[in-house]
Protein backbone atom coordinates (compact mmCIF):
# COMPACT_ATOMS: atom_id res chain seq x y z
CA UNK A 1 0.00 0.00 0.00
CA UNK A 2 2.94 2.40 0.93
CA UNK A 3 4.81 1.83 -2.40
CA UNK A 4 1.71 2.21 -4.40
CA UNK A 5 0.93 5.42 -2.61
CA UNK A 6 4.19 6.94 -3.05
CA UNK A 7 4.36 5.66 -7.24
CA UNK A 8 1.54 8.27 -7.25
CA UNK A 9 3.62 10.78 -6.31
CA UNK A 10 6.19 10.63 -9.06
CA UNK A 11 5.25 12.41 -12.15
CA UNK A 12 3.81 10.01 -14.65
CA UNK A 13 6.11 8.97 -17.49
CA UNK A 14 5.63 8.74 -22.01
CA UNK A 15 7.04 7.96 -25.15
CA UNK A 16 6.71 11.23 -26.06
CA UNK A 17 9.61 13.87 -24.13
CA UNK A 18 7.57 17.02 -24.30
CA UNK A 19 4.70 15.30 -23.15
CA UNK A 20 6.54 13.86 -20.25
CA UNK A 21 8.41 17.40 -19.19
CA UNK A 22 4.91 18.96 -19.09
CA UNK A 23 3.12 16.05 -17.25
CA UNK A 24 6.33 16.93 -14.69
CA UNK A 25 5.58 20.45 -14.28
CA UNK A 26 1.50 19.83 -14.62
CA UNK A 27 1.51 17.44 -11.97
CA UNK A 28 3.63 19.27 -9.13
CA UNK A 29 1.18 22.50 -9.89
CA UNK A 30 -1.88 20.13 -9.57
CA UNK A 31 -0.86 18.83 -6.52
CA UNK A 32 0.30 21.88 -4.64
CA UNK A 33 -2.84 24.02 -5.75
CA UNK A 34 -4.63 20.51 -4.63
CA UNK A 35 -2.97 20.96 -1.11
CA UNK A 36 -3.07 24.89 -1.04
CA UNK A 37 -6.75 25.57 -1.64
CA UNK A 38 -7.36 22.72 0.94
CA UNK A 39 -5.52 24.35 3.74
CA UNK A 40 -6.93 27.81 2.42
CA UNK A 41 -10.59 26.39 2.52
CA UNK A 42 -10.00 25.82 5.83
CA UNK A 43 -8.55 28.75 7.43
CA UNK A 44 -11.14 31.03 5.74
CA UNK A 45 -14.39 32.70 7.00
CA UNK A 46 -15.99 33.72 3.69
CA UNK A 47 -18.56 30.70 2.84
CA UNK A 48 -18.43 31.90 -0.62
CA UNK A 49 -14.49 31.21 -0.69
CA UNK A 50 -14.56 28.34 1.20
CA UNK A 51 -16.88 26.79 -1.11
CA UNK A 52 -14.71 28.42 -4.53
CA UNK A 53 -12.08 26.94 -2.89
CA UNK A 54 -13.37 23.29 -2.06
CA UNK A 55 -14.72 23.18 -5.26
CA UNK A 56 -11.58 24.15 -7.23
CA UNK A 57 -9.56 21.76 -4.83
CA UNK A 58 -11.63 18.71 -5.92
CA UNK A 59 -11.53 19.96 -9.80
CA UNK A 60 -7.56 19.95 -9.47
CA UNK A 61 -7.80 16.67 -8.31
CA UNK A 62 -10.16 15.80 -11.53
CA UNK A 63 -7.33 17.19 -13.46
CA UNK A 64 -4.36 15.38 -11.46
CA UNK A 65 -6.35 12.12 -12.35
CA UNK A 66 -7.22 12.67 -16.08
CA UNK A 67 -2.95 13.71 -16.81
CA UNK A 68 -2.05 10.51 -15.52
CA UNK A 69 -4.23 8.55 -18.00
CA UNK A 70 -2.23 10.38 -20.51
CA UNK A 71 -4.42 13.82 -21.19
CA UNK A 72 -1.80 16.30 -20.71
CA UNK A 73 -2.91 18.93 -22.61
CA UNK A 74 -6.26 18.71 -21.80
CA UNK A 75 -6.13 19.28 -17.91
CA UNK A 76 -3.48 21.87 -19.05
CA UNK A 77 -6.60 23.62 -20.23
CA UNK A 78 -9.05 23.25 -18.22
CA UNK A 79 -6.66 24.04 -15.44
CA UNK A 80 -6.09 27.67 -16.93
CA UNK A 81 -10.15 27.53 -17.35
CA UNK A 82 -10.94 26.43 -13.77
CA UNK A 83 -8.23 29.04 -12.28
CA UNK A 84 -9.38 31.67 -14.44
CA UNK A 85 -13.15 31.28 -12.96
CA UNK A 86 -12.31 30.83 -9.98
CA UNK A 87 -9.89 33.47 -9.10
CA UNK A 88 -12.58 35.59 -11.12
CA UNK A 89 -15.58 34.66 -9.00
CA UNK A 90 -12.98 35.27 -5.43
CA UNK A 91 -12.21 38.97 -6.89
CA UNK A 92 -16.29 39.75 -7.71
CA UNK A 93 -17.79 38.56 -4.12
CA UNK A 94 -14.66 40.48 -2.43
CA UNK A 95 -15.63 43.54 -4.27
CA UNK A 96 -12.34 44.12 -5.40
CA UNK A 97 -8.92 43.17 -7.67
CA UNK A 98 -6.87 43.97 -4.70
CA UNK A 99 -7.94 40.48 -2.69
CA UNK A 100 -4.88 38.44 -2.47
CA UNK A 101 -6.79 36.10 -4.58
CA UNK A 102 -5.96 38.11 -7.68
CA UNK A 103 -2.32 37.33 -7.80
CA UNK A 104 -4.09 34.03 -8.89
CA UNK A 105 -4.13 35.57 -12.64
CA UNK A 106 -0.49 35.56 -12.33
CA UNK A 107 -0.39 31.88 -11.89
CA UNK A 108 -2.64 31.05 -14.95
CA UNK A 109 -0.08 32.97 -17.46
CA UNK A 110 2.92 30.99 -15.90
CA UNK A 111 0.98 27.70 -16.01
CA UNK A 112 -0.28 28.39 -19.45
CA UNK A 113 3.89 29.29 -20.27
CA UNK A 114 4.87 26.24 -18.62
CA UNK A 115 2.46 23.70 -20.17
CA UNK A 116 0.98 24.87 -22.96
CA UNK A 117 3.58 26.57 -24.87
CA UNK A 118 4.12 30.33 -26.18
CA UNK A 119 0.81 31.35 -27.99
CA UNK A 120 -1.07 30.23 -24.47
CA UNK A 121 0.42 32.37 -23.05
CA UNK A 122 0.51 35.30 -24.93
CA UNK A 123 -3.24 34.52 -25.23
CA UNK A 124 -4.02 33.76 -21.29
CA UNK A 125 -2.31 37.31 -20.80
CA UNK A 126 -4.90 38.87 -23.04
CA UNK A 127 -7.67 37.16 -21.83
CA UNK A 128 -6.37 37.65 -18.15
CA UNK A 129 -5.81 41.45 -18.77
CA UNK A 130 -9.29 41.83 -20.11
CA UNK A 131 -10.91 39.96 -17.11
CA UNK A 132 -9.16 42.13 -15.17
CA UNK A 133 -9.93 45.69 -16.86
CA UNK A 134 -13.77 44.54 -17.02
CA UNK A 135 -13.12 43.88 -12.83
CA UNK A 136 -11.94 47.45 -12.87
CA UNK A 137 -14.86 49.09 -14.46
CA UNK A 138 -17.05 47.33 -12.78
CA UNK A 139 -15.35 48.28 -9.52
CA UNK A 140 -14.35 51.64 -9.99
CA UNK A 141 -18.30 51.62 -11.22
CA UNK A 142 -19.86 50.22 -8.31
CA UNK A 143 -21.12 47.55 -9.73
CA UNK A 144 -19.34 44.87 -7.50
CA UNK A 145 -20.98 43.70 -3.90
CA UNK A 146 -19.55 46.25 -0.92
CA UNK A 147 -16.03 46.28 -1.38
CA UNK A 148 -13.93 44.63 1.84
CA UNK A 149 -10.30 46.52 0.61
CA UNK A 150 -9.80 50.19 0.23
CA UNK A 151 -10.22 50.40 -3.72
CA UNK A 152 -7.13 51.28 -5.59
CA UNK A 153 -6.54 53.74 -8.13
CA UNK A 154 -6.20 53.29 -12.17
CA UNK A 155 -2.24 53.93 -11.93
CA UNK A 156 -1.71 51.06 -9.63
CA UNK A 157 -4.04 48.68 -10.89
CA UNK A 158 -2.39 49.66 -14.57
CA UNK A 159 1.53 49.26 -12.66
CA UNK A 160 -0.30 45.48 -11.55
CA UNK A 161 -1.37 44.63 -14.63
CA UNK A 162 2.02 45.47 -16.65
CA UNK A 163 4.18 43.33 -14.49
CA UNK A 164 1.89 40.66 -15.14
CA UNK A 165 2.54 40.95 -18.79
CA UNK A 166 6.33 41.81 -17.74
CA UNK A 167 6.54 38.18 -16.08
CA UNK A 168 4.57 36.65 -18.71
CA UNK A 169 7.09 37.66 -21.58
CA UNK A 170 9.69 36.95 -19.34
CA UNK A 171 8.46 33.54 -18.85
CA UNK A 172 7.79 33.17 -22.22
CA UNK A 173 11.15 34.54 -23.16
CA UNK A 174 12.84 32.08 -20.23
CA UNK A 175 10.52 28.83 -21.62
CA UNK A 176 12.17 29.64 -25.60
CA UNK A 177 15.66 29.72 -24.06
CA UNK A 178 15.09 26.21 -22.34
CA UNK A 179 13.39 25.08 -25.37
CA UNK A 180 16.21 26.31 -27.75
CA UNK A 181 18.83 25.20 -25.05
CA UNK A 182 17.11 21.33 -25.28
CA UNK A 183 16.53 21.78 -28.93
CA UNK A 184 20.43 22.60 -29.55
CA UNK A 185 21.19 19.72 -27.02
CA UNK A 186 19.16 16.96 -28.76
CA UNK A 187 21.01 18.53 -32.30
CA UNK A 188 24.46 18.62 -30.65
CA UNK A 189 23.61 14.80 -29.08
CA UNK A 190 22.32 13.47 -32.44
CA UNK A 191 25.10 15.03 -34.24
CA UNK A 192 27.88 13.78 -31.64
CA UNK A 193 25.74 10.35 -31.96
CA UNK A 194 26.25 10.64 -35.68
CA UNK A 195 29.64 11.41 -35.23
CA UNK A 196 30.26 8.87 -32.76
CA UNK A 197 28.78 6.14 -35.14
CA UNK A 198 31.13 7.74 -38.25
CA UNK A 199 34.05 7.42 -35.55
CA UNK A 200 32.89 3.68 -35.31
CA UNK A 201 32.69 3.23 -38.85
CA UNK A 202 36.10 4.36 -39.60
CA UNK A 203 37.67 2.58 -36.67
CA UNK A 204 35.94 -0.50 -38.07
CA UNK A 205 37.05 0.08 -41.37
CA UNK A 206 40.48 1.08 -40.42
CA UNK A 207 40.46 -2.24 -38.03
CA UNK A 208 39.28 -3.99 -41.68
CA UNK A 209 41.86 -2.61 -43.62
CA UNK A 210 44.78 -3.47 -41.03
CA UNK A 211 43.02 -7.27 -40.59
CA UNK A 212 42.97 -7.38 -44.30
CA UNK A 213 46.63 -6.47 -44.35
CA UNK A 214 47.75 -8.34 -42.46
CA UNK A 215 45.89 -11.22 -44.03
CA UNK A 216 47.29 -10.20 -47.06
CA UNK A 217 50.81 -9.72 -45.85
CA UNK A 218 50.82 -13.21 -44.42
CA UNK A 219 49.33 -14.72 -47.80
CA UNK A 220 52.04 -13.23 -49.39
CA UNK A 221 54.96 -14.56 -47.01
CA UNK A 222 53.05 -17.49 -47.27
CA UNK A 223 53.17 -17.44 -50.74
CA UNK A 224 56.86 -16.85 -50.56
CA UNK A 225 57.96 -19.64 -48.11
CA UNK A 226 55.78 -22.50 -50.22
CA UNK A 227 56.70 -20.77 -53.65
CA UNK A 228 58.26 -24.36 -55.54
CA UNK A 229 60.25 -20.78 -57.59
CA UNK A 230 62.61 -18.89 -56.31
CA UNK A 231 61.87 -15.03 -55.84
CA UNK A 232 63.84 -12.20 -55.82
CA UNK A 233 63.43 -8.00 -55.48
CA UNK A 234 65.71 -5.90 -56.47
CA UNK A 235 66.01 -1.92 -56.72
CA UNK A 236 66.23 0.44 -59.32
CA UNK A 237 69.37 -0.51 -60.08
CA UNK A 238 69.32 -4.18 -60.28
CA UNK A 239 71.01 -4.63 -56.74
CA UNK A 240 69.10 -7.41 -54.98
CA UNK A 241 67.68 -6.50 -51.48
CA UNK A 242 65.36 -9.92 -50.85
CA UNK A 243 65.91 -13.41 -51.66
CA UNK A 244 63.63 -16.11 -51.15
CA UNK A 245 64.42 -19.40 -49.30
CA UNK A 246 64.06 -21.11 -52.74
CA UNK A 247 66.18 -18.81 -54.35
CA UNK A 248 68.67 -20.02 -52.03
CA UNK A 249 68.62 -23.47 -52.59
CA UNK A 250 68.40 -22.84 -56.55
CA UNK A 251 72.08 -21.60 -56.32
CA UNK A 252 72.97 -23.73 -53.37
CA UNK A 253 73.67 -20.75 -51.03
CA UNK A 254 73.36 -21.48 -46.84
CA UNK A 255 72.11 -17.59 -46.38
CA UNK A 256 70.68 -14.56 -47.80
CA UNK A 257 73.75 -12.32 -47.30
CA UNK A 258 76.12 -13.65 -50.15
CA UNK A 259 73.23 -12.73 -52.62
CA UNK A 260 72.07 -9.71 -50.90
CA UNK A 261 73.73 -6.17 -52.09
CA UNK A 262 74.97 -7.69 -55.26
CA UNK A 263 73.65 -7.33 -58.93
CA UNK A 264 71.18 -9.59 -60.48
CA UNK A 265 73.60 -9.63 -63.65
CA UNK A 266 76.60 -11.19 -61.73
CA UNK A 267 74.44 -14.34 -61.25
CA UNK A 268 74.13 -14.76 -65.08
CA UNK A 269 76.23 -16.93 -67.49
CA UNK A 270 78.21 -14.31 -69.14
CA UNK A 271 76.95 -15.28 -72.71
CA UNK A 272 73.26 -14.46 -71.52
CA UNK A 273 74.63 -11.00 -69.61
CA UNK A 274 73.84 -8.83 -72.62
CA UNK A 275 70.08 -10.02 -73.40
CA UNK A 276 69.67 -10.15 -69.17
CA UNK A 277 70.90 -6.40 -68.96
CA UNK A 278 68.42 -5.37 -72.16
CA UNK A 279 65.49 -7.16 -70.53
CA UNK A 280 66.13 -5.39 -67.11
CA UNK A 281 66.54 -2.10 -68.84
CA UNK A 282 62.63 -2.75 -70.63
CA UNK A 283 60.76 -3.62 -67.31
CA UNK A 284 62.67 -0.53 -65.33
CA UNK A 285 60.95 1.32 -68.32
CA UNK A 286 57.78 -0.24 -67.37
CA UNK A 287 57.44 -2.90 -69.90
CA UNK A 288 55.33 -5.60 -69.19
CA UNK A 289 55.94 -8.91 -67.12
CA UNK A 290 58.02 -10.91 -69.95
CA UNK A 291 58.97 -14.79 -69.40
CA UNK A 292 63.17 -14.90 -70.29
CA UNK A 293 65.33 -18.44 -70.30
CA UNK A 294 68.86 -17.90 -69.13
CA UNK A 295 71.82 -20.12 -67.84
CA UNK A 296 72.47 -19.04 -64.23
CA UNK A 297 75.99 -19.51 -62.59
CA UNK A 298 76.23 -21.38 -58.94
CA UNK A 299 79.19 -20.42 -56.72
CA UNK A 300 81.50 -23.88 -58.31
CA UNK A 301 80.85 -22.40 -62.13
CA UNK A 302 78.38 -25.13 -62.95
CA UNK A 303 75.00 -23.30 -64.48
CA UNK A 304 71.30 -24.11 -64.71
CA UNK A 305 68.94 -23.69 -66.84
CA UNK A 306 66.22 -20.78 -65.63
CA UNK A 307 63.24 -19.53 -66.69
CA UNK A 308 62.69 -15.79 -65.32
CA UNK A 309 59.71 -13.82 -65.03
CA UNK A 310 60.47 -10.22 -64.45
CA UNK A 311 57.85 -6.96 -63.04
CA UNK A 312 58.77 -3.42 -62.35
CA UNK A 313 57.06 -3.00 -58.56
CA UNK A 314 56.28 0.53 -57.53
CA UNK A 315 55.31 2.43 -53.94
CA UNK A 316 51.88 3.81 -53.35
CA UNK A 317 52.71 6.82 -54.72
CA UNK A 318 53.81 5.23 -58.25
CA UNK A 319 57.41 6.02 -57.94
CA UNK A 320 59.72 3.49 -59.14
CA UNK A 321 61.11 1.12 -55.84
CA UNK A 322 62.67 -1.87 -58.29
CA UNK A 323 61.94 -4.91 -59.88
CA UNK A 324 60.56 -8.70 -58.57
CA UNK A 325 61.64 -11.44 -60.78
CA UNK A 326 60.46 -15.12 -60.40
CA UNK A 327 63.01 -18.14 -61.09
CA UNK A 328 62.60 -21.42 -62.25
CA UNK A 329 64.67 -24.42 -62.38
CA UNK A 330 64.22 -25.80 -66.33
CA UNK A 331 67.25 -27.59 -66.27
CA UNK A 332 65.32 -31.05 -66.37
CA UNK A 333 62.94 -29.84 -68.85
CA UNK A 334 65.43 -28.16 -71.18
CA UNK A 335 66.96 -31.53 -71.16
CA UNK A 336 63.94 -33.32 -72.12
CA UNK A 337 63.43 -30.74 -74.97
CA UNK A 338 66.52 -31.76 -76.73
CA UNK A 339 66.19 -35.05 -75.91
CA UNK A 340 62.93 -35.09 -77.85
CA UNK A 341 64.39 -33.09 -80.61
CA UNK A 342 66.90 -35.79 -81.13
CA UNK A 343 64.11 -38.17 -80.98
CA UNK A 344 61.55 -36.52 -83.66
CA UNK A 345 64.57 -36.29 -85.62
CA UNK A 346 64.81 -39.90 -85.15
CA UNK A 347 61.25 -40.60 -85.60
CA UNK A 348 61.25 -38.68 -89.01
CA UNK A 349 64.19 -40.27 -89.86
CA UNK A 350 62.51 -43.54 -89.18
CA UNK A 351 59.11 -42.45 -90.37
CA UNK A 352 60.66 -41.86 -94.01
CA UNK A 353 62.19 -45.37 -93.60
CA UNK A 354 59.01 -46.76 -92.76
CA UNK A 355 57.12 -44.94 -95.88
CA UNK A 356 59.74 -46.52 -97.92
CA UNK A 357 59.23 -49.83 -96.48
CA UNK A 358 55.20 -49.59 -97.25
CA UNK A 359 55.85 -48.09 -100.68
CA UNK A 360 57.76 -51.10 -101.72
CA UNK A 361 55.14 -52.86 -100.04
CA UNK A 362 52.10 -51.37 -101.47
CA UNK A 363 54.17 -52.20 -104.59
CA UNK A 364 54.94 -55.42 -104.18
CA UNK A 365 51.25 -56.21 -103.54
CA UNK A 366 50.22 -54.06 -106.88
CA UNK A 367 52.39 -56.86 -108.42
CA UNK A 368 50.85 -59.29 -106.39
CA UNK A 369 47.38 -58.34 -107.33
CA UNK A 370 48.47 -58.29 -111.11
CA UNK A 371 49.63 -62.01 -110.97
CA UNK A 372 46.27 -62.81 -108.87
CA UNK A 373 44.35 -60.86 -111.87
CA UNK A 374 46.20 -62.66 -114.67
CA UNK A 375 48.54 -65.61 -113.59
CA UNK A 376 45.17 -67.35 -111.63
CA UNK A 377 42.90 -66.49 -114.21
CA UNK A 378 44.46 -68.44 -116.86
CA UNK A 379 44.53 -71.80 -114.96
CA UNK A 380 40.65 -71.30 -113.89
CA UNK A 381 39.68 -70.27 -117.45
CA UNK A 382 41.71 -73.40 -118.87
CA UNK A 383 39.76 -75.63 -116.21
CA UNK A 384 36.63 -73.87 -116.82
CA UNK A 385 37.08 -74.29 -120.81
CA UNK A 386 38.54 -77.80 -120.43
CA UNK A 387 35.39 -79.21 -118.46
CA UNK A 388 32.83 -77.34 -120.48
CA UNK A 389 34.47 -79.16 -123.55
CA UNK A 390 34.41 -82.83 -122.33
CA UNK A 391 30.73 -81.75 -121.05
CA UNK A 392 29.90 -80.99 -124.86
CA UNK A 393 31.90 -82.87 -126.89
CA UNK A 394 32.21 -86.32 -125.27
CA UNK A 395 28.40 -85.98 -122.94
CA UNK A 396 27.53 -89.39 -124.76
CA UNK A 397 30.59 -91.00 -123.61
CA UNK A 398 30.03 -89.72 -120.21
CA UNK A 399 27.66 -91.23 -117.33
CA UNK A 400 25.83 -89.22 -115.17
CA UNK A 401 28.54 -88.93 -112.36
CA UNK A 402 30.99 -87.88 -114.81
CA UNK A 403 28.65 -85.12 -115.73
CA UNK A 404 27.93 -84.23 -112.22
CA UNK A 405 32.02 -83.96 -111.14
CA UNK A 406 32.06 -81.63 -114.15
CA UNK A 407 29.72 -79.44 -113.56
CA UNK A 408 31.04 -79.09 -109.79
CA UNK A 409 34.57 -78.14 -111.45
CA UNK A 410 33.03 -75.85 -113.61
CA UNK A 411 30.89 -74.14 -110.67
CA UNK A 412 33.81 -74.04 -108.14
CA UNK A 413 36.14 -72.09 -111.43
CA UNK A 414 33.72 -69.92 -111.45
CA UNK A 415 33.24 -69.19 -107.87
CA UNK A 416 36.97 -69.27 -107.50
CA UNK A 417 36.87 -66.12 -110.19
CA UNK A 418 34.47 -64.01 -108.22
CA UNK A 419 36.59 -64.59 -105.24
CA UNK A 420 39.54 -63.41 -107.22
CA UNK A 421 37.16 -60.72 -108.67
CA UNK A 422 36.77 -60.16 -105.06
CA UNK A 423 39.92 -59.99 -103.69
CA UNK A 424 41.13 -57.64 -106.48
CA UNK A 425 38.50 -54.97 -105.55
CA UNK A 426 39.11 -55.02 -101.87
CA UNK A 427 42.22 -54.90 -102.81
CA UNK A 428 41.74 -51.77 -105.09
CA UNK A 429 39.27 -49.98 -102.35
CA UNK A 430 42.06 -49.90 -100.00
CA UNK A 431 44.43 -48.49 -102.46
CA UNK A 432 42.07 -45.78 -103.78
CA UNK A 433 42.18 -41.79 -102.86
CA UNK A 434 39.22 -40.75 -101.05
CA UNK A 435 37.40 -37.94 -101.97
CA UNK A 436 34.91 -36.15 -99.65
CA UNK A 437 31.54 -34.53 -100.87
CA UNK A 438 28.00 -34.18 -99.94
CA UNK A 439 25.88 -37.35 -100.55
CA UNK A 440 22.43 -38.14 -100.13
CA UNK A 441 22.26 -41.55 -98.63
CA UNK A 442 18.46 -41.60 -99.01
CA UNK A 443 18.52 -41.44 -102.67
CA UNK A 444 21.58 -43.49 -102.93
CA UNK A 445 19.97 -46.29 -100.55
CA UNK A 446 16.24 -45.95 -102.70
CA UNK A 447 18.50 -46.81 -106.37
CA UNK A 448 19.99 -49.53 -105.17
CA UNK A 449 16.73 -51.19 -104.40
CA UNK A 450 15.26 -50.21 -107.47
CA UNK A 451 18.21 -52.33 -108.74
CA UNK A 452 17.46 -55.03 -106.97
CA UNK A 453 13.71 -55.24 -107.64
CA UNK A 454 14.51 -55.06 -110.97
CA UNK A 455 16.71 -58.23 -110.91
CA UNK A 456 14.13 -60.16 -108.84
CA UNK A 457 11.04 -58.72 -110.17
CA UNK A 458 8.66 -61.79 -108.08
CA UNK A 459 9.60 -60.56 -104.85
CA UNK A 460 7.74 -58.25 -102.43
CA UNK A 461 9.99 -56.99 -99.94
CA UNK A 462 8.94 -53.67 -97.65
CA UNK A 463 11.12 -50.68 -97.49
CA UNK A 464 11.53 -47.66 -95.50
CA UNK A 465 13.92 -45.36 -96.37
CA UNK A 466 14.45 -42.56 -94.07
CA UNK A 467 14.67 -38.39 -95.68
CA UNK A 468 17.36 -36.45 -95.63
CA UNK A 469 20.16 -38.66 -94.72
CA UNK A 470 22.98 -36.62 -95.61
CA UNK A 471 26.75 -37.24 -95.60
CA UNK A 472 30.03 -36.26 -96.28
CA UNK A 473 31.63 -39.03 -97.49
CA UNK A 474 33.61 -40.51 -100.99
CA UNK A 475 30.91 -41.51 -103.39
CA UNK A 476 32.01 -44.49 -104.42
CA UNK A 477 32.96 -46.31 -101.44
CA UNK A 478 29.56 -45.28 -100.04
CA UNK A 479 27.97 -46.70 -103.08
CA UNK A 480 29.85 -50.15 -102.04
CA UNK A 481 28.93 -49.43 -98.48
CA UNK A 482 25.14 -49.66 -99.40
CA UNK A 483 25.12 -52.18 -102.20
CA UNK A 484 26.87 -54.59 -99.52
CA UNK A 485 24.86 -53.72 -97.11
CA UNK A 486 21.25 -53.69 -98.66
CA UNK A 487 22.35 -56.60 -101.16
CA UNK A 488 22.48 -58.83 -97.89
CA UNK A 489 19.54 -57.56 -96.79
CA UNK A 490 18.00 -58.30 -99.54
CA UNK A 491 19.45 -61.96 -100.02
CA UNK A 492 18.84 -62.71 -96.20
CA UNK A 493 15.38 -61.68 -96.31
CA UNK A 494 14.54 -64.41 -99.33
CA UNK A 495 12.98 -67.05 -96.92
CA UNK A 496 10.67 -64.73 -94.62
CA UNK A 497 7.08 -64.58 -94.97
CA UNK A 498 6.81 -61.06 -94.68
CA UNK A 499 10.24 -59.28 -95.59
CA UNK A 500 11.05 -55.79 -94.86
CA UNK A 501 14.07 -54.05 -94.83
CA UNK A 502 14.77 -50.72 -93.20
CA UNK A 503 17.28 -47.40 -93.68
CA UNK A 504 17.82 -44.51 -91.33
CA UNK A 505 19.75 -42.64 -88.51
CA UNK A 506 19.43 -43.20 -84.62
CA UNK A 507 20.92 -40.16 -82.94
CA UNK A 508 22.18 -41.16 -79.42
CA UNK A 509 25.36 -40.99 -77.89
CA UNK A 510 26.80 -40.49 -81.46
CA UNK A 511 24.49 -40.27 -84.68
CA UNK A 512 24.66 -43.90 -86.64
CA UNK A 513 22.97 -44.68 -89.57
CA UNK A 514 21.90 -48.45 -90.24
CA UNK A 515 20.58 -50.92 -92.28
CA UNK A 516 17.89 -53.11 -90.60
CA UNK A 517 15.69 -56.37 -91.61
CA UNK A 518 13.85 -59.05 -90.40
CA UNK A 519 15.80 -61.69 -91.98
CA UNK A 520 17.70 -65.07 -91.32
CA UNK A 521 19.86 -62.69 -88.48
CA UNK A 522 22.76 -64.60 -86.53
CA UNK A 523 24.30 -65.93 -83.31
CA UNK A 524 26.01 -63.00 -81.24
CA UNK A 525 28.31 -65.24 -80.36
CA UNK A 526 30.06 -65.13 -83.70
CA UNK A 527 29.95 -61.28 -84.28
CA UNK A 528 33.12 -60.65 -84.18
CA UNK A 529 33.72 -62.96 -87.37
CA UNK A 530 31.39 -61.04 -89.54
CA UNK A 531 33.79 -58.59 -90.73
CA UNK A 532 36.75 -60.81 -91.69
CA UNK A 533 37.25 -61.63 -95.16
CA UNK A 534 36.04 -65.07 -96.21
CA UNK A 535 33.93 -65.17 -92.62
CA UNK A 536 30.90 -66.66 -93.44
CA UNK A 537 28.02 -67.63 -90.88
CA UNK A 538 25.51 -69.76 -93.58
CA UNK A 539 26.75 -72.37 -96.16
CA UNK A 540 26.82 -71.52 -99.86
CA UNK A 541 23.31 -73.45 -100.21
CA UNK A 542 21.22 -71.34 -97.49
CA UNK A 543 23.14 -68.42 -99.00
CA UNK A 544 25.11 -67.59 -101.56
CA UNK A 545 27.96 -65.52 -101.61
CA UNK A 546 31.97 -64.51 -101.56
CA UNK A 547 32.04 -63.87 -97.76
CA UNK A 548 33.97 -60.41 -98.83
CA UNK A 549 31.24 -57.86 -98.36
CA UNK A 550 30.99 -56.92 -95.26
CA UNK A 551 35.05 -57.06 -95.18
CA UNK A 552 34.75 -54.37 -97.99
CA UNK A 553 32.25 -52.58 -95.71
CA UNK A 554 34.31 -52.29 -92.53
CA UNK A 555 37.26 -51.12 -94.72
CA UNK A 556 35.82 -48.01 -96.48
CA UNK A 557 34.31 -47.03 -93.06
CA UNK A 558 37.66 -46.95 -91.20
CA UNK A 559 39.14 -45.00 -93.93
CA UNK A 560 36.44 -42.49 -93.77
CA UNK A 561 37.34 -42.58 -89.97
CA UNK A 562 33.91 -44.21 -88.84
CA UNK A 563 33.30 -47.28 -86.36
CA UNK A 564 30.87 -50.31 -88.05
CA UNK A 565 28.99 -52.67 -85.85
CA UNK A 566 26.30 -55.73 -86.12
CA UNK A 567 23.49 -56.60 -84.18
CA UNK A 568 20.79 -59.81 -84.67
CA UNK A 569 19.31 -62.74 -83.71
CA UNK A 570 18.95 -65.99 -85.33
CA UNK A 571 15.45 -66.03 -87.57
CA UNK A 572 14.39 -62.51 -86.12
CA UNK A 573 16.78 -60.30 -88.25
CA UNK A 574 19.89 -58.06 -88.00
CA UNK A 575 21.04 -54.69 -88.19
CA UNK A 576 24.23 -53.43 -89.51
CA UNK A 577 25.39 -49.82 -87.61
CA UNK A 578 27.82 -46.97 -89.49
CA UNK A 579 29.28 -43.61 -88.33
CA UNK A 580 30.54 -41.12 -89.69
CA UNK A 581 32.82 -38.23 -88.86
Amino acid sequence: MRTDFLQLLKPPKFVDEDKTRTAEVLHVILLTLFVVLVVLAFFTDHPVTVFVTLGMSLSFLGLWVIMRHGFVYLASWCLMVFMVTGITLIVYFNGSIRVPAASGFVACIVVAGMTLGNRATIGSTIAISGILLVLYLAEDAGKLPPVYYQSTGFLQWATYVGIMCITAVLLMLARNGILSALALARRNEAALAELNDDLRAEIAERQYMEHALRESEGRYRTLVATSPDGIWQTDVHGNIIYVSPQMLSLFRLKSPEEMLGTNIIDWVASEDRQHALENVRNVMRGAPSIYNKYDFLLKDGVCFAGEVSSAAWQDADGRLNGMISVVRDVTERVRAEEALREYRERLEDLVEERTSQLTAINQELESFSYSVAHDLRTPLRAIDGFSRILLEDHAVQLNAKMHSHLDQIIRGSERMGKLIEALLGLSRLTRSEVTYEKIDLSAMAAAIVEELRQREPQRNVETVIADGLIVNADRHLMYAVLDNLLGNAWKFTAKSPHPRIEVGRQDDDKAAYFIRDNGAGFNMEYAGKLFGPFQRLHTEKEFPGTGIGLATVKRIIHRHGGEVWATGEINKGAAFYFTLP
